[in-house]
C-alpha cells in the first residue's frame, strides 16, 4: 500500500513524486547530479603509462556498453519485481551498488512496479583512460529511452504523468579489468546534447 504521507497528497503530487522517483530509480543511481562536461580527466599521455588493454576505440566501447546493459538489466529487473539472474554488486562496485540498493528498496517499499525495461538507444565514447593494475576505465556517453516504461501501483494504476521527452543521455564510466569483466563505478545525467538525437 502506498504509505500514508504520500496518499494524502493530491494526486498530481503523487504523479510529480514517482516521475522524479522513476528518474532517480528506473534509470539507475546517481542522477541527482548532473554535469555539462565530463569529470573524468583525459588518459594520460606520457610514455610511462600503462598500456591500453583495448586494441582499440571500437573494442572499449563495445565491452563497455555490453558491462553497461547487463547493469541495467539487473536494475531493471529488480524494478519489475523480477528476480535478476545477476547480483547487482557483481555489475557495479560497492559505492554505486549500495546507493543503488537503497533507492530500489524505497521504490519497490512504496508499492510501485516499473513494467519494462529501459531502452539503451544509441552510445558514444569519452574516453579510455589505462590503469597500473592492468584495467582500463572507459567512460562513454550513453541514450537512455523510458518510452515503454510506465510505473504501476498495488492497484495496477500507472502513476507516472505525461512526459515531455523519454529520452535521457547518461555519462558512464565502465571500469574494465583484465579479464574483460566490466563493472559500472559512476553515472550521471549529461546536460550535452546529440546523442539522443
Amino acid at each position: 500500500m502506498v504509505p500514508s504521507t504520500v496518499s494524502r497528497m493530491p494526486r498530481r503530487s503523487v504523479t510529480v513524486r514517482v516521475a522524479a522517483t522513476l528518474a532517480a530509480l528506473a534509470l539507475g543511481a546517481g542522477l541527482a547530479a548532473c554535469a555539462d562536461t565530463t569529470r573524468i580527466p583525459p588518459a594520460p599521455t606520457d610514455t610511462g603509462a600503462a598500456e591500453p588493454l583495448f586494441a582499440s576505440d571500437e573494442e572499449a566501447l563495445a565491452a563497455a556498453v555490453a558491462a553497461y546493459e547487463e547493469y541495467a538489466a539487473v536494475v531493471d529487473a529488480l524494478l519489475a519485481r523480477d528476480a535478476p539472474t545477476t547480483q547487482l554488486r557483481e555489475v557495479a562496485e560497492i559505492k554505486i551498488a549500495e546507493s543503488t540498493e537503497a533507492e530500489i528498496e524505497e521504490f519497490l517499499g512504496g508499492g510501485y512496479t516499473a513494467t519494462a525495461p529501459r531502452e539503451i538507444s544509441a552510445s558514444q565514447l569519452q574516453g579510455r583512460i589505462s590503469e597500473e593494475d592492468g584495467s582500463e576505465l572507459v567512460v562513454l556517453y550513453v541514450c537512455e529511452d523510458l518510452t515503454n516504461v510506465d510505473v504501476v501501483d498495488e492497484a495496477g494504476e500507472s502513476v507516472v504523468g505525461e512526459r515531455t521527452n523519454p529520452r535521457t543521455e547518461i555519462e558512464v564510466v565502465i571500469r574494465v579489468k583484465p579479464d574483460f569483466e566490466g563493472v559500472v563505478t559512476e553515472r550521471e545525467v549529461w546536460n550535452g546534447s546529440g546523442i539522443c538525437a
